[in-house]
């Protein structure tokens, strides 16, 4: 009984380690996805082209250039820091929680 008391505290305290050790020293972008896509928000902006999606030079017709435009956007505005990648992709899942009507049919 002891043991089940404190399982929600144990949790709490895990998750409360984990962030303040992300705040403190956050990771950066290790994931192939999320440094590919910095990469192509980087080209954005040093060529101008907003148009094409490149990734190492070769256009990528298959992704769609709005994900690279925002964090192109939030690299302008903020500077070229990992975190700065990281804002679109957190406001995009911010926004598709449930909760709020998002084209739901009644």
């Amino acid at each position: 009984m002891v043991l089940r008391s404190h399982h929600g505290l144990i949790v709490v305290s895990v998750a409360v380690v984990i962030f303040l050790g992300c705040t403190v020293s956050p990771p950066s972008l290790l994931d192939d996805v999320a440094a590919a896509n910095a990469q192509m928000a980087r080209h954005m902006l040093e060529s101008g082209d907003w148009i094409t999606v490149r990734l190492n030079g070769v256009a990528d017709s298959e992704k769609p250039p709005l994900h690279a435009r925002l964090i192109a956007i939030s690299c302008a505005v903020s500077g070229r820091r990992d975190w700065a990648a990281r804002i679109p992709p957190v406001l995009r899942i911010h926004r598709s929680f449930p909760g709020k009507r998002q084209g739901m049919i009644k």
